[in-house]
């Protein structure tokens, strides 16, 4: 152990022979992707099929579809659990401390495995009965079983609406005062389609059964993790240039671009389901227009999303010391 070390270091680190250990935010962020890759790698290796003699799975519900469904959440949780690390630097960039509220965190990470191990309970419970009389017993332990997973999936809820407040109520001391630092524009637009996708699902949970309106939903909101994921390359892209920098402006404002987009998306397809031609009825001229108003609409938004999302991509590639919002907060 060198003295430089010992100098620059905190006691603790110097004590554990120069080991860092993990904060809860990587922790929970690792115990994330572990569960993510494991469920989604059962049903990449076809377990169910090597179970089954090499048959499909037929009627039967796939136990892997139900627990890639039951993950879908994974990769937002993650994306926002990185964007707290980005929140955390902000308050502590003048050396403050801030306690995140972890319970919150960890709401998320057990929720979200709680509520995958009950669904494949489920999935193979539904398996298990399907050839059997449906007898009142049968029918309780369905509806028991999908009574824990929604409760499951409310901790999940709870998780990340603690999460997201706590960015907003996130205070650090100033001499005799408690000074919140205000949220940038790059984690606002990261909250924006979290929140988005985690609204879509909560709908989708709740929903009695499929229908065109929850499947546009879906659709739409898929692409929000990977937007998040977009913005936090351009700003680990920035905080790699210059420590305490934010990207360009204009990858900002491609970045809220994104955001509004996606959310404009959204709302333009579920008025698409509303608004789409019934066969049996003739339609009337102002709902044609209407439909082709929404439809043009939506189109705009799918063309301002994608090419928000290219002017990101060229703002990380032409990125250099000159052009990045130098900000001492990181």
């Amino acid at each position: 152990m060198s003295a430089t070390l010992f100098l620059q270091q905190p006691y603790d680190v110097w004590l554990n022979d120069g080991r860092v250990w993990l904060s809860f935010l990587s922790t929970c962020t690792l115990g994330l992707l572990v569960q993510l890759l494991f469920f989604h790698g059962i049903g990449l290796l076809r377990v169910e099929e090597i179970f089954n003699d090499g048959h499909l799975g037929g009627a039967n519900v796939k136990i892997s579809a139900v627990a890639a469904q039951a993950q879908i959440l994974g990769p937002s949780m993650c994306v926002l659990f990185l964007a707290a690390r980005f929140r955390l630097l902000d308050v502590q960039g003048q050396r403050h401390t801030l306690q995140w509220p972890e319970a919150f965190f960890y709401a998320c990470v057990y929720g979200l495995l709680t509520q995958t191990v009950l669904a494949c309970i489920r999935a193979t419970w539904s398996n298990t009965i399907a050839d059997e009389p449906q007898e009142h017993c049968w029918r309780c332990g369905t509806f028991v079983l999908r009574i824990l997973e929604l409760l499951a999936f409310l901790a999940v809820l709870v998780g990340i609406v603690g999460v997201v407040t706590s960015f907003f109520y996130a205070k650090h001391s100033d001499g005799w005062y408690a000074i919140t630092t205000p949220v940038s524009r790059f984690l606002a637009c990261i909250l924006v389609v979290v929140l988005q996708h985690t609204i879509v699902q909560f709908v989708a949970n709740l929903s009695p059964g499929p229908s065109l309106m929850e499947q546009a939903l879906l659709d739409t909101s898929s692409v929000c993790p990977m937007l998040g994921v977009l913005f936090l390359a351009a700003q680990v892209r920035a905080c790699q240039i210059s420590p305490g920098a934010l990207p360009q402006v204009f990858v900002q404002t491609c970045m809220g671009a994104c955001a509004l987009a996606s959310l404009l998306n959204m709302f333009f397809a579920a008025m698409s389901t509303r608004l789409a031609k019934n066969e049996d009825q003739e339609e009337s001229i102002s709902k044609a227009c209407l439909r082709l108003g929404v439809g043009c609409s939506r189109a705009g938004s799918v063309a301002v999303l994608g090419t928000s999302a290219l002017g990101i991509v060229h703002g990380i590639s032409s990125m250099n010391m000159q052009n990045v919002v130098v900000k001492l907060a990181y």
